[in-house]
């Protein structure tokens, strides 16, 4: 589970981040809504309420300050959740 975040999160990240930047505001939802379940299992509380949002928010409001605020966000902690994972992997092997 946890190398499938690894390798799958960045590209899905990145996907949101073109989707909001084109205005493809449903396809931010559903990209939020695909790494919603992972975000839980693995316990990152600090993203639990913010990935909520990113994909209640991208398909209520659309191009707001706000969305673009929190997939920011979003994109700084996924950063530092891979970099974290990767030291954890890197003792466990």
């Amino acid at each position: 589970m946890i190398q499938l975040f690894i390798d799958e999160t960045p590209d899905t990240i990145s996907g949101m981040r073109q989707a909001y930047e084109i205005g493809d505001f449903k396809k931010v939802s559903e990209f939020a809504h695909k790494i919603k379940p992972s975000i839980g299992t693995l316990g990152i509380d600090l993203l639990k309420e913010e990935i909520r949002e990113i994909e209640v928010n991208a398909q209520v409001y659309g191009d707001s300050e706000e969305l673009s605020a929190m997939i920011l966000y979003l994109e700084n902690t996924i950063k530092r959740v891979l970099f974290e994972l990767q030291k954890v992997k890197v003792k466990v092997v």
